[in-house]
C-alpha cells in the first residue's frame, strides 16, 4: 500500500522553530516528506518587534509564495498528511487556514506544551459531529438581517464577551460600515484531544450560519482570541467563496495595544515585486534615457528666459512676490548643476548645492518612453522640484510632508502647473511664429508627457498594466490633468496656456465604494451608479451627472484603471463642451 505524502509547514514569524523537535509528533508512515518554514519564502523575522511593526506585505508574499509551492508539490493520487506548528499572529495561522485546499487530506495541527518547551502535541482537525461544541454562539440569526456593510466574526476560547465597540472601531476605521457581529465564544477553554473534532465542526456550522445571517454583506472582518489551533482551525473550517467575490473581502485583525489593527486581507493582495534589474541591458536602457533626460535640462538651463518663467496667478500672488518666485527659480535653474551619471536618488535637487540627482528608480520606469518624451519630462521634472523650494518642500522633508495627502495634492498642483506652463511657453517662444500656431499641441504634448511619466511609476510599482490597487488621491490626480489635457485642446493662442494654468482646478469622482489601507488612504474598488464628477475652479464648482449613452462617471473609475485613455478622454472631451464657460472661458 502507497504511503502517504507529508507536508510539515512551519510558522516562524515571531521565533524560530526546531523543526527535528517538531517532526517528534509526525507519522513515520510517510512515502516523502515537504517540511517548509514561512522564513524560507522572504519573511525575515525582526525580534523584539510588536505586531504594528511587523512587515504584514513580506508576511502576505510569504504565504502566498507557500501556497504556490503546496500546490506544486500536491500528489495527483495518494494519502496526503498537512502538519502546521510554529509561533506566529493568530492571522497567518487563520489565512494559512483559508488558503490550504485539504482535498481530503487528513490535517493536524501541532501545539506547543506550555510546561515543557520544545514539545509538540498533535491534535487531528477532524470534524465531529457527536456532541455538544466547546464554544458558544451567538449573533446567528433566525431572520436574516437587511444590514449591509462588513460581518464581524468574532472567535475566543479565552472570554465569553464580545469587545462589540472596538470591533465597530476597527471595522469604522477603514470607511466599512458594520453590518452585524457574529461570535463563537468560551471563558477558559483549552483545545485539546477531547473536544478538538467537535470545535472543527462547530466553526464549519457557525460560519455557514453567519453567510446565512448577513446575506447582504459587503465583506467580513475577523477577530481572535486563543491559541494558534483556534486561529488556524477556524481558517481551514471557513469556506472563502461564502465571504468573497463581487470584490468583498475578508479582512484578518491583530489585537495590539488595547485594539484591533487590520493586518491584511483574502484573498491576498501580493505586492508586486519593484526591484530594479541590474542586467547589462536594463542599464544600458537607463542610461540612454538618463542621457535624454538630462539634455532636456541642459537645453533648458541654456535657453530659458526669465520673461518666459510662467508663474501660475493662483500660486504666485501679488506681482512683486509672482515675480520673486519667477526670478528665484529662474537663478536656481542656470545655477544647477548636472550630474555626469545615475545617482542614487530617484529624483532629486539639493537645496544647499544645487546638484541634480537622477537616479534608477526614476530612469527605470521612464526607459519604455521615447527620447522627445524624456527629453519634455527632464524639463518638467527639473522646474517642478525647483519650485518646491519656494513651497516648502525639498529633498529632506518630502516624505513627511507627503503623508499629508490635501497639502501635498495642492502643492504638486502648483508646482506641475508652473512646470508644465514655463516648459510650454518656453517652446513655443523657440519656435516662433510655427510655435504660436501650434501652441495648443505644444501644451497638449507636455501634458501627455506628464501623465506618461504618472503611468509608468504606477505600472512598475503595481507589477502590471493596470492599476490593480488605486488611492483615490491617485485618482482625482489623473483625472485633473486628463480635463487639463481635454482643455488644451481648445487651446489656440499663448494667452490661453496662461488662462488655462492659472487657476487651481480639482476634480473628484463621488460617492465611490473602497477602503483604507495600512496607512488610512481611501482605496478606491469600484465606481457606484449614483456616481457624480464634480470639479472646482477658480472658486465656482459645478457637479456633472451621468448621462446615459453620452456620460457615465461611474465608468471613468474602470477607465483610469485600466489606462483606456479614448472612454477617458471621450468622458473628459464631454465634461469640457458642457462647461465651456468656466473649463474654456477664452472660448466664450
Amino acid at each position: 500500500m502507497p504511503q502517504p505524502t507529508q507536508f510539515l509547514i512551519i510558522l516562524d514569524v515571531d521565533k524560530a522553530v526546531d523543526s527535528d523537535a517538531v517532526s517528534i509528533g509526525l507519522s513515520d508512515q510517510r512515502s516523502i516528506r515537504h517540511t517548509w518554514a514561512l522564513t524560507d519564502f522572504g519573511h525575515e523575522r525582526r525580534p523584539g518587534g510588536g505586531r504594528d511593526q511587523l512587515d504584514w506585505p513580506r508576511v502576505t508574499a510569504a504565504l502566498a509564495k507557500l501556497d504556490e509551492q503546496v500546490r506544486a508539490c500536491w500528489p495527483a493520487a495518494g494519502d496526503v498528511e498537512v502538519y502546521v506548528a510554529g509561533f506566529a499572529p493568530l492571522s497567518v495561522f487563520f489565512a494559512l487556514g483559508v488558503l490550504l485546499d485539504p482535498r481530503g487530506a487528513r490535517v493536524v495541527a501541532l501545539q506547543a506544551d506550555r510546561d515543557h518547551a520544545g514539545v509538540w502535541h498533535p491534535l487531528p482537525l477532524a470534524a465531529d459531529d457527536r456532541g455538544d461544541g466547546p464554544l458558544g454562539p451567538r449573533g446567528l440569526l433566525e431572520e436574516a438581517a437587511e444590514s449591509t456593510g462588513h460581518v464581524g466574526l468574532f472567535l475566543s476560547t479565552i472570554g465569553a464577551e464580545v469587545p462589540k465597540a472596538q470591533v465597530r472601531d476597527a471595522v469604522q476605521a477603514h470607511g466599512d460600515d458594520l453590518a452585524g457581529v457574529a461570535s463563537l465564544t468560551g471563558a477558559g477553554v483549552q483545545i485539546d484531544d477531547a473536544n478538538v473534532g467537535r470545535l472543527v465542526y462547530q466553526l464549519r456550522q457557525f460560519f455557514v450560519r453567519a453567510a446565512i445571517s448577513y446575506p447582504h454583506r459587503t465583506g467580513a472582518t475577523v477577530f481572535l482570541a486563543g491559541p494558534a489551533t483556534l486561529a488556524f482551525a477556524a481558517g481551514l473550517a471557513l469556506n472563502p467563496n461564502q465571504f468573497t467575490g463581487n470584490g468583498h473581502s475578508i479582512e484578518l485583525t491583530e489585537y495590539v495595544g488595547g485594539s484591533y489593527l487590520r493586518a491584511f486581507r483574502l484573498p491576498l493582495e501580493v505586492a508586486p515585486d519593484t526591484s530594479i534589474p541590474n542586467d547589462p541591458e536594463s542599464q544600458l536602457r537607463r542610461l540612454g534615457a538618463f542621457v535624454h533626460f538630462k539634455h532636456g535640462v541642459a537645453v533648458l538651463r541654456e535657453q530659458l528666459d526669465l520673461g518666459t518663467v510662467f508663474m501660475p496667478a493662483g500660486f504666485g500672488g501679488p506681482q512683486e512676490r509672482s515675480q520673486g518666485i519667477a526670478r528665484r527659480a529662474h537663478a536656481a535653474l542656470v545655477a544647477l548643476c548636472l550630474p555626469d551619471a545615475p545617482g542614487a536618488e530617484a529624483f532629486a535637487v539639493d537645496g544647499l548645492t544645487r546638484t541634480l540627482t537622477i537616479g534608477p528608480g526614476l530612469l527605470h520606469p521612464l526607459a519604455q518612453l521615447g527620447e522627445e518624451v524624456l527629453v519634455r519630462l527632464g524639463q518638467l521634472f527639473a522646474l517642478h522640484e525647483i519650485v518646491h523650494a519656494d513651497q516648502g518642500i525639498e529633498s529632506h522633508n518630502y516624505r513627511g510632508i507627503g503623508r499629508s495627502g490635501v497639502v501635498l495634492e495642492d502643492v504638486d498642483f502648483w508646482a506641475d502647473a508652473f512646470a508644465i506652463g514655463t516648459a510650454a511657453l518656453h517652446a513655443v517662444a523657440q519656435n516662433g511664429q510655427a510655435g504660436r500656431s501650434r501652441c495648443g499641441t505644444i501644451l497638449v504634448q507636455f501634458i501627455d508627457a506628464h501623465i506618461a511619466a504618472m503611468r509608468a511609476f504606477d505600472q512598475m510599482e503595481q507589477g502590471g498594466q493596470t492599476l490593480r490597487v488605486m488611492p483615490e488621491r491617485r485618482l482625482r490626480r489623473y483625472l485633473i490633468w486628463y480635463l487639463q489635457r481635454a482643455r488644451a485642446q481648445a487651446v489656440s493662442q499663448p494667452q490661453h496656456i496662461r488662462a488655462l494654468l492659472d487657476d487651481r482646478l480639482v476634480v473628484e469622482l463621488a460617492p465611490l465604494r473602497g477602503r483604507l489601507d495600512e496607512r488610512y488612504d481611501k482605496i478606491v474598488e469600484s465606481g457606484l451608479q449614483s456616481t457624480t464628477l464634480a470639479f472646482s475652479i477658480g472658486g465656482r464648482a459645478r457637479r456633472v451627472a451621468p448621462l446615459p449613452d453620452n456620460f457615465m462617471p461611474s465608468q471613468l473609475v474602470e477607465a483610469v484603471r485600466a489606462f483606456d485613455e479614448q472612454a477617458i478622454n471621450r468622458a473628459v472631451l464631454f465634461v469640457v463642451n458642457e462647461n465651456r464657460d468656466l473649463l474654456a472661458p477664452w472660448l466664450v
